[in-house]
């Protein structure tokens, strides 16, 4: 078997060089020097024309390409070619666009009447020699060749491209120009109907833009008149308005396309508005077909392409600077300008500003083809991607949701455990306090009851920690604010740490030591029990960290604010642990310190619970020498 690739490279030589190897057709105005005259009345007929003196027929030896006229022009000829004499050869008129031709044909220099032929979209009486998909016409056998003249009207553009075959060399070019087409027409049906059942199924925007993409070469299947060849001609005309719809529509297609395949939608919408309105007007231009007025429609169409063009190259150009350029980014810009090239390259020749090239156009729509491929797949791609960080997304939303729900139930089983321990961890620090009080004056007995009492103090710490952190975590239950004394609340969290003997505290008011007693009232705004608990964590942090000493609590006012400090004599906190001391579940390391029991819930509370009360807390200092913790806290205006 032959390998797939070679398969395709003979494919690919036989499209581009057999063609002009072996097929080489004798062309009017590129091998025949032909005479023309152009008609603006349009009243000539065939006697009047070959009245015309030679002197005022104009000479050239190029393909007639005029652009958009209202002009008839009359083409005449003489074929003496020695290629052409002594046998049968087949004349084929191209492109098959043209309104109506007349085809007269005779010997030359004889008087002998004209052989008259039709051709063209509107020439009902058109009768080819061959069922072909463009005009083709045999010319018999002659020792001295043939006078051809032409006459050509049309609402498109006035292109004449006139070859004669040689019989063997025509069929071997059908063979190959038909293969070519149908395997391309038949690639990019596939391709629309694939696209069609993606977006309709998928519902993607991309998707209907592809679909829309691969209806451009409908233009080049009613261009290259294979729709009147395969579905029969029409009495209405289709193919001839068909080609004129899709015209109008192709250069609106690819504008649109290349506009959406860039993706700046968001970033420019001034920019997008614009191409909006333009796709619009030219669409809108449909309807001057009607009152047979392409001509018009078409060169207004071509006219808002250049604008779009403009403003495509805008984006492409935004796209570059304004965003991180990637291979796939670099690509779509140089397939959208380059789509656009070939776009402005056609309206050119349409318009006569350039000759139109010699040859069947493979290379161009090759190229043209390879381009679009190129766009759709890097579009597929796109949506793939898209697809994939959907699906992430969604997995992510749905890990959230399951996390969401398992801290839910972690809050509750929290809560109420904790609730239940709250409860019996009263009970036996009811108990302790008796024992304590009828122990007997047996020292062993008492020293034994207050080790239980400090360890079940610490477990009601800790519990209290744990049902702080529910209640400011849960979105239904919120603080009890109400008015209280912060220096009551300040006393009553110093009664509840335990303290040993080389401990103690001391207060101060406005940086002056006070007799605890005597603290004035401070009226604040608060939920008693959740302060509570921030400054006893504090207090029981600080004295857990300091062997001994004196832990200070320094009460002032400050511009609308309660400031408290409180000042430990400890080992410090170390210095890259600063920034994490108030994350939750993250313990304190004090410098040189053993390392000490506790979940890391006790700062994290703390923060919380003071900027649930419209306050903070801080670190305020920190050294080897001990830390200095700073709450602020609101005052209550009456």
């Amino acid at each position: 078997m032959v390998p797939l690739h070679r398969f395709f490279l003979l494919i690919f030589f036989l499209l581009f060089f057999s063609n002009s190897a072996f097929s080489s057709p004798v062309r009017l105005g590129a091998d025949i020097v032909y005479k023309y005259y152009e008609d603006k009345s349009g009243d000539l007929n065939l006697e009047e024309f070959l009245n015309i003196p030679d002197d005022e027929l104009k000479k050239s030896n190029k393909i007639l390409s005029k652009g958009y006229t209202g002009s008839i022009f009359w083409i005449k000829a003489d074929i003496s070619d020695e290629r052409l004499k002594d046998e049968e050869h087949w004349l084929e008129i191209l492109p098959t666009y043209l309104d109506r031709i007349e085809f007269y044909y005779r010997e030359v220099k004889t008087s002998g009447p004209w052989v008259k032929k039709n051709a063209g979209d509107f020439n009902e009486s058109s009768g080819w020699d061959f069922n072909y998909h463009a005009p083709l016409y045999i010319l018999p056998a002659s020792s001295k060749g043939y006078s051809l003249i032409f006459r050509i009207s049309t609402s498109s553009s006035m292109i004449l491209n006139i070859r004669i075959w040689n019989q063997k060399e025509f069929i071997y070019h059908a063979l190959i120009n038909n293969t070519f087409w149908i395997f391309f027409f038949g690639v990019f049906s596939l391709a629309s109907g694939v696209f069609l059942l993606l977006a309709l199924v998928m519902k993607k925007r991309e998707f209907w833009i592809l679909f829309f993409s691969t209806t451009i070469y409908f233009n080049v299947f009613c261009v290259q008149g294979y729709f009147d060849w395969m579905l029969g001609q029409h009495r209405f005309h289709l193919q001839h308005y068909f080609v004129c719809f899709t015209s109008i529509t192709t250069f609106s297609v690819v504008l649109f396309m290349c506009s959406e395949l860039l993706g700046q939608r968001d970033e420019n919408k001034k920019i997008y508005f614009f191409i909006k309105i333009i796709l619009l007007i030219m669409l809108a231009q449909v309807v001057f077909v009607f009152f047979d007025m392409y001509s018009i429609a078409i060169r207004i169409v071509y006219s808002l392409f250049l604008l779009g063009s403009c403003a495509i190259l805008y984006l492409c150009f935004f796209s570059l600077y304004k965003n991180k350029i990637n291979l796939a980014r670099f690509l779509m810009v140089l397939g959208v300008i380059s789509l656009l090239c070939l776009g402005l390259y056609r309206v050119m020749i349409l318009n006569d500003f350039i000759f139109i090239p010699e040859g069947d156009g493979y290379f161009w729509q090759v190229l043209v083809a390879i381009i679009m491929f190129f766009m759709m797949g890097v579009t597929m791609l796109n949506v793939y991607n898209k697809k994939i960080q959907d699906i992430e997304r969604k997995s992510l939303i749905r890990e959230l949701n399951i996390e969401r729900e398992n801290r839910f139930h972690q809050r509750q089983f929290i809560s109420i455990v904790s609730h239940e321990f709250r409860t019996s961890l009263s009970i036996i620090s009811g108990a302790i306090t008796n024992l304590l009080r009828f122990h007997d004056n047996d020292k062993q007995l008492e020293k034994r009851y207050k080790r239980i009492e400090r360890a079940n103090n610490r477990l009601i710490q800790l519990t209290d920690n744990c049902l702080a952190d529910d209640r400011l975590t849960s979105k239904v239950e919120s603080l009890q604010l109400e008015k209280q004394d912060l220096c009551k609340i300040l006393l009553d969290a110093s009664d509840l740490i335990y303290m040993f003997d080389h401990h103690s505290i001391k207060f101060s008011w406005n940086h002056q030591l006070i007799d605890p007693m005597y603290l004035p009232k401070l009226p604040v705004n608060a939920d008693y029990a959740m302060l509570q608990i921030a400054f006893s964590n504090i207090f029981d942090n600080a004295l857990k960290y300091m062997d001994e000493g004196v832990l200070e609590v320094d009460v002032y006012e400050e511009a609308g604010f309660y400031l408290i400090n409180i000042l430990d004599h400890g080992t410090g906190i170390d210095k890259e642990k600063e920034n994490e001391i108030f994350e939750r579940y993250k313990k304190i390391t004090r410098s040189g310190a053993d390392k000490k029991s506790g979940v890391g819930l006790g700062l994290y509370v703390c923060k919380n619970i003071l900027i649930g009360h419209n306050g903070n807390v801080v670190l305020l200092h920190n050294s080897n020498e001990g830390c200095c913790f700073q709450f602020r806290i609101p005052k209550l205006i009456n």
